[in-house]
C-alpha cells in the first residue's frame, strides 16, 4: 500500500500543480477577477481531502475488498457534502460568485476524474 499511496501522491501533486498553473494562466490571459491565492488554497484543500480518501480506500481494498464499493460511495458522498459546504461558505464572502462557483466545479470534476482513473487502474492490477 505504501508504494501505491506514494505513487498516487506524487501524481496528484503534479496534477494539482498543473491545474493551478492552468487556471492561473487562463484567468490572467482573460483578465478574470479570480483570487489566485484562494484558488491555490482550494487546490490544497482538494489535495488533502483526496489524499486522505485515497489512503482510506486503499486500506479497505487490501483488508476487505468486498466492502470497497460501499466505502467508495460513502467517501464520495462525504467529500461532496464537505465540498458543497466549503463552496457555500466561500460564496458568502466572495465578490465574484459566478467565477468562483465555476472554478470550484471545474476543480471538483478534475479531481474526481483523477481519483476515479487512479482507482480503476489499481483495481485492474489487483484482479490480475
Amino acid at each position: 500500500m505504501n508504494k501505491k499511496f506514494l505513487h498516487y501522491n506524487i501524481k496528484l501533486l503534479i496534477y494539482s500543480s498543473l491545474i493551478w498553473i492552468g487556471i492561473s494562466s487562463y484567468s490572467l490571459f482573460l483578465n478574470l477577477p479570480i483570487n489566485l491565492l484562494y484558488i491555490g488554497l482550494l487546490i490544497c484543500c482538494f489535495f488533502i481531502i483526496y489524499t486522505l480518501s485515497h489512503k482510506n480506500l486503499l486500506r479497505v481494498l487490501e483488508k476487505k475488498p468486498n466492502l470497497f464499493i460501499r466505502k467508495f460511495m460513502l467517501m464520495t458522498g462525504i467529500k461532496m457534502f464537505f465540498f458543497i459546504t466549503i463552496l457555500l461558505i466561500s460564496l458568502i464572502f466572495s465578490l465574484y460568485k459566478t467565477h468562483l462557483a465555476i472554478t470550484f466545479l471545474v476543480l471538483y470534476v478534475f479531481f474526481a476524474v483523477f481519483e476515479l482513473i487512479s482507482l480503476l487502474k489499481i483495481i485492474r492490477r489487483e484482479k490480475r
